[in-house]
């Protein structure tokens, strides 16, 4: 992709302006868009646009809150001329096909599209004041398929009948035979029959917990914490299935602008924008795949002013002062008191609303910002500076209603009695647990539910100052130099929000543990705690200096040859949501995870019992049976994270109106901010006091007869959500682009980018592997390798023909066909296990460790080339769980010696067309029809694919797919 820097620098790496003001996400660093998918916090419509850039190359000093790239949108303005438009845009899907997954599942997608509004311009007053209004309206109802991994009704009916109970104590394939080699009688007592709470939640969530639907995905292997592997049932327990998904959007947006020459020398502008959306639909408001409804109500607006005031020729200032607002609401209706209830096994379906549901969120942004331009003979100097206050306000209700994970669906089935029973007879005790998991929030001041508000305030600065120079006709210089102040947030109310602080750094305590880190960072974990502050959470960083620098030479002297370069320091902006969830954090708010899931003591009969309620009463409970919470903990020792730019390009006329352009990116990320659990490190819990079996043989082997210490660098928590900023990023394209302007009725672009991007962590939350943090604690090297967004090939061709048929006659003619092809290849694949007992690493938390790659030949040999993606784009068994070699820490641990992201999935190929009919009426009016064919080839573009191993049911499937071909229907009136 050329010309678009989001393919190489993560969430929250890019500036948008409009009209000069900021345009920009602070909440979720471009996640959290109004309406759309990523990028501008506010969305305009197209028909307020006079003129939109992208800066390609190194940007200017005058640029900054973002290392990655800028782009400014110009608005149109008003004239002694009324000018204006009336558009509508339709798509239903009787012109449309169906979605590949919906054909087989015997599904009719749904789609219904309309887009309609218009603009108008002129004066107010002739030559003095002028305005330009847009208002636009959009109506999106869709139905589309979504897979998942469910139970069957077999199974359903197997354990309500007792069968279960009969087989796991007595049948030669039960867990009971296949394990110990006899029957167990009364060992599965408890699981005899369904559980009144799933009874009770499937009956009110039906939607929530859909069956598997295709028989020829369905698998009988048990999924439980003692049964996996070892187990087939004698009916089908796994299988896949298909529901329509259905969103019903309603989006307003309008645009106002408005221009006033109060004098010669002073002109005056005023920019509103507004956006507004609300969005339903039938699932997808859960932690599993297939949810409960979830309803969204958001909206953004942006009112500007400028005042320009030309003193003389050569000196010009310009000041600006902006409002930002951005709100966005998230609820699941009537699934207060319900916990979120996943499982640990490959079903993706379940109960209750997300844990971070409800949510609401509102953040104002004040600026101000004041420019100076001043010509000097052959220079053109410009200063400036930018102070912005932030006034952010949030109701974040985390795990209020508590979070409950079965190991498997025999569980969830069961209210978590099967999973009981099993760990009750094999462990003789409470081996590893009632539930895998369970976590809650907790206010431990007064023993409630917390208080979910919190509100922000921010102050940051910038300045620069630049230089255009035209040393010569032939070469042009600019260079500049910019300073960014991000200042730390801090709370409007005083004494609420700790963070964890660290001791001294120095060398660790040791503990009896052979593998414990040497890191001065684990010394001065050991020595932290959690201090409430009202300022200065983390240090202010005050040595934020970016210089830039860009040439162009024209070398022939003709611009027939020009060669285009520079460099430049960008430094980001940390989006809100990376610090706001402090307020997760002791005294006022701690969120309390239990369980061998969540690296601490497994929850026994009583605790399963206490906590397997409807409503969900059990805060208290988790902190009184030992739970440690989760911190969000930010690196007192902060900095800014920055970017590096370099470029370097020609660009060429090859022949008669044909360009030919080509360039090298690099951008090169420093200090970036990520995850990584540091209370807890590689092979932590290898040797445990209570091994048995096989670990107890490896760990007597080694000399550890009785085991070693299993402590964590703090006992005050468990895991440590640690936010820091240790991590970097690169990467490196060559972008080839032609260009031929328009002649003979032809204008065509072509654009071909071969690149690479790798680093160790993709963003801070959200990564392509489903993982939260690194991999191997202390370690973040171990993660290197191709980053998410990582896309090596690309290529896009766009063309505008008007064909010369009848081209005068005003009814017959005036036809334009305008193709656009896209082909690129796919995205990282990193195939994993999360079988809740594999832990290689031993660090003592599971489900984010890599499998290895068992085939033969290359990795890449196990992508099935000659199927579809939905019947096996990975090769079914070409992976498995990896062992430790003795040479490798005696075999008590290891890191799997796989590369992050070492696969990739399926490419993209798309190509779309437009026909286009215009009339022209007295040279004023014109009447535009078109069709537009999306995907008119029909082109299944496969994605998602399947990369646990654990999920039998889905492993190595593309289980979902981009658009099918839509076709969409329009017509506009400009005048």
């Amino acid at each position: 992709m050329t010309g678009d820097r989001r393919e190489w620098c993560a969430s929250g790496a890019g500036n948008y302006l409009v009209d000069g003001f900021d345009n920009n996400d602070q909440g979720q660093g471009g996640a959290g868009v109004t309406y759309g998918s990523g990028g501008a916090v506010t969305t305009i419509s197209p028909d307020a646009i006079q003129e939109y850039r992208v800066i390609t190359s190194t940007p200017p000093a005058e640029y900054g809150r973002a290392g990655g790239f800028a782009t400014d949108t110009v608005l149109k303005s008003g004239s002694n001329n009324w000018h204006g438009s009336a558009f509508g845009y339709n798509r239903i899907q009787t012109l449309a096909a169906n979605h590949y997954f919906s054909n087989q599942s015997g599904l009719r997608d749904h789609l219904v599209r309309n887009q309609f509004g218009g603009s108008l311009g002129g004066p107010i007053k002739k030559d003095k004041t002028f305005f330009f209004a847009t208002a636009e309206f959009h109506r999106l109802r869709t139905g589309s398929p979504l897979t998942y991994t469910g139970t069957t009704q077999q199974f359903i009916d197997f354990v309500d009948s007792g069968q279960y109970r009969t087989f796991m104590e007595s049948d030669p394939a039960g867990v009971c035979q296949r394990k110990t080699g006899s029957a167990c009688p009364g060992a599965f007592t408890h699981s005899g029959a369904l559980g009144p709470i799933f009874k009770q939640l499937y009956a009110k969530f039906p939607g929530s917990f859909p069956l598997a639907t295709i028989p020829d995905s369905y698998k009988n292997a048990a999924g439980g914490d003692y049964s996996s592997k070892l187990v087939t049932f004698p009916v089908p327990v796994y299988g896949q299935g298909n529901v329509i998904q259905t969103i019903q959007t309603n989006q307003n947006r309008g645009s106002f602008k408005l221009d006033h020459k109060l004098t010669e020398k002073d002109q005056l502008s005023f920019s509103y924008i507004v956006d507004q959306f609300t969005t339903s639909q039938n699932n997808g408001g859960g932690d599993s795949a297939v949810g409960p409804p979830e309803d969204v109500v958001g909206g953004s607006q942006i009112f500007g002013a400028t005042w320009t005031r030309t003193f003389t020729p050569t000196l010009l200032n310009v000041f600006k002062a902006s409002y930002l607002r951005h709100v966005a609401n998230f609820a699941a209706p009537g699934t207060q008191g319900i916990s979120s209830i996943t499982t640990a096994d490959a079903l993706t379906t379940g109960f209750g609303a997300s844990a971070g549901i409800p949510q609401s969120f509102t953040d104002n942004q004040f600026s101000y910002e004041d420019s100076l331009t001043k010509t000097v003979g052959k220079q053109t100097l410009k200063f400036g500076f930018r102070f912005a206050r932030t006034r952010n306000g949030s109701s974040f209700y985390n795990d209020f209603y508590g979070s409950i994970n079965p190991w498997s669906v025999d569980g969830l089935l069961t209210d978590g009695l099967a999973d009981e029973d099993q760990d009750q007879f094999f462990s003789g005790a409470n081996g590893d647990g009632s539930l895998y998991g369970a976590s809650a929030a907790y206010d431990p001041t007064n023993k409630r539910a917390p208080d979910p508000y919190r509100g922000y305030r921010a102050n940051e600065f910038s300045a620069y100052a630049q230089s255009d120079w035209k040393i010569s006709p032939r070469l042009t210089l600019n260079y500049g130099l910019r300073w960014e102040y991000f200042g730390p947030p801090h709370n409007f109310k005083a004494g609420v929000d700790s963070n964890v602080y660290f001791g001294t750094f120095g060398t660790p305590t040791p503990t009896g543990n052979p593998f414990l880190p040497s890191d001065s960072l684990f010394g001065a974990l050991q020595g932290a705690q959690f201090i409430q502050k009202d300022h200065n959470i983390w240090n202010k960083d005050t040595n934020n200096f970016a210089p830039r620098f860009g040439f162009s030479l024209d070398t022939l002297g003709n611009g027939k040859f020009v060669v285009r370069g520079g460099f430049g320091l960008g430094y980001d902006r940390l989006y809100n949501n990376v610090y706001e969830n402090i307020r997760f954090n002791a005294p006022f708010f701690v969120d309390n995870a239990f369980g061998t899931g969540n690296g601490t003591a497994p929850i026994d009969p009583n605790l399963r019992t206490t906590l397997y309620q409807v409503p969900f009463t059990a805060n208290a409970a988790l902190a009184s049976a030992g739970a440690l919470p989760v911190p969000r903990h930010i690196d007192q020792r902060l900095v800014t994270a920055y970017y590096e730019q370099a470029h370097l390009g020609v660009e060429t006329q090859i022949a008669h109106g044909y360009v030919l352009e080509a360039n090298y990116i690099g951008t090169f990320g420093r200090k970036l901010v990520g995850l990584m659990n540091i209370n807890t490190f590689n092979g932590r819990s290898a040797c445990p006091a209570t091994a048995t079996g096989a670990q107890l043989a490896a760990c007597t082997a080694a000399g550890f007869p009785n085991g070693f210490s299993t402590a964590r660098a703090t006992t005050q928590f468990g895991n440590d959500n640690f936010r820091t900023n240790i991590f970097s990023s690169n990467y490196s394209g060559g972008q080839l682009s032609l260009r031929k302007g328009y002649a003979s009725g032809l204008q065509l672009l072509a654009n071909y980018t071969f690149s690479k991007a790798m680093d160790q962590i993709s963003d801070v939350f959200s990564q392509r592997n489903g993982n939260t943090g690194v991999t191997s604690s202390y370690n973040p090297a171990y993660d290197y390798g191709p980053a998410d967004f990582d896309v090596r090939h690309r290529f896009v061709l766009t063309a505008n023909y008007e064909v010369p048929w009848k081209k005068k006659n005003p009814w017959l003619g005036g036809w334009q066909i305008a193709p656009i092809i896209e082909l690129q290849t796919g995205n990282p694949l990193t195939v994993k296990d999360t079988s809740g007992s594999y832990d290689p690493n031993k660090d003592g938390t599971r489900g984010n460790e890599r499998a290895i790659y068992t085939g033969t030949g290359s990795q890449g040999s196990s992508i099935n080339h000659g199927v579809s993606p939905a019947n096996g784009y990975i090769r079914a068994g070409s992976w498995g769980a990896y062992s430790c070699p003795g040479n490798v820490n005696n075999g008590l641990w290891c890191n799997v010696p796989v590369q992050r992201n070492a696969l990739y999935g399926p490419g993209y190929a798309d190509v779309d067309v437009a026909a286009i009919k215009s009339f022209r009426f007295a040279e004023k009016y014109g009447f535009t029809l078109q069709a537009s064919f999306f995907n008119v080839l029909n082109h299944t573009n496969f994605r998602k694919v399947g990369t646990d191993i654990n999920n039998d049911a889905t492993f190595g499937l593309a289980t979902d797919t981009r658009d099918p071909r839509i076709t969409q229907l329009s017509g506009r009136f400009d005048f």
